[in-house]
């Protein structure tokens, strides 16, 4: 495809919690969590939404919509009454309908971007399959018993139902009281440095003063932790330690 001149008709409108926003040709626009120079902040109070989520971009003729986090997908959502589409870390997809909207899925809220390109990319996007650098997949992390146990401790008030609801893990030492004997804060604390260490194993880091937050928006967002886990708190808190 040739150049086009450049103008609004050849680019990209973003529209985000009522606000429109553009993508040129040249320039992407970038969303993530807070706003910041390049970036559309979504809610800087949701630690479960990377620094940078995703951005819209031109490539090759096409609009594109690129998961730029290292940790959490993006979902797209395709027809009524379907599952979204998922994308993955550092995968991207290309927009071949308008509009095209865009779920980010945070900790407390989901965000919702409606995207809408030039018409004339969008037969070449239908001819285009999705391009990726490859990436974790769910199949990669398995949890064992105790590990689960332990989680659904520390993330307890995350999997519970409004109004109980409390987006904030619990300390170590809470998390052990919760559990009850024979767990301790320290052996809560190795069992949960031990899985980071696994999954850093795998390129995924959870470290600095939001890691918590951020392995939280993890395991609840692949569903590796859900509500039914609180039952098996409840009925094994004392016994499992594996």
């Amino acid at each position: 495809m040739g150049d086009y001149p450049v103008g609004m008709e050849y680019a990209a409108s973003v529209l985000v919690n009522g606000s429109e926003f553009t993508a040129t040709r040249s320039v992407a626009l970038a969303f993530g969590r807070s706003s910041q120079n390049g970036v559309v902040g979504l809610d800087d109070s949701d630690m479960g939404i990377s620094a940078i989520a995703g951005s819209i971009e031109y490539d090759g003729g096409v609009w594109w919509i690129t998961n730029r986090s290292s940790k959490r997908p993006l979902y797209v959502e395709e027809a009524s009454g379907t599952e979204p589409r998922r994308i993955e870390s550092k995968h991207r997809v290309a927009i071949n309908r308008n509009p095209t909207r865009i779920l980010v899925r945070g900790v407390i809220y989901t965000h919702l971007l409606e995207v809408t390109v030039p018409e004339e990319s969008l037969a070449v996007a239908r001819s285009i399959t999705e391009q990726s650098t490859g990436t974790l997949t769910d199949d990669n992390v398995v949890l064992s018993a105790g590990e689960r146990l332990v989680l659904a401790a520390l993330y307890s008030g995350f999997l519970r139902v409004f109004p109980r609801r409390d987006a904030n893990p619990l300390t170590y030492r809470q998390a052990a009281e919760l559990l009850g004997l024979p767990w301790t804060e320290t052996k809560v604390r190795k069992r949960v440095e031990h899985l980071r260490e696994r999954l850093e194993d795998q390129e995924l880091y959870f470290n600095g003063p939001n890691a918590r937050y951020e392995l939280a928006a993890f395991l609840l967002d692949r569903q590796l932790l859900t509500p039914a886990d609180l039952e098996r708190l409840d009925r094994l808190s004392g016994d499992v330690d594996d």
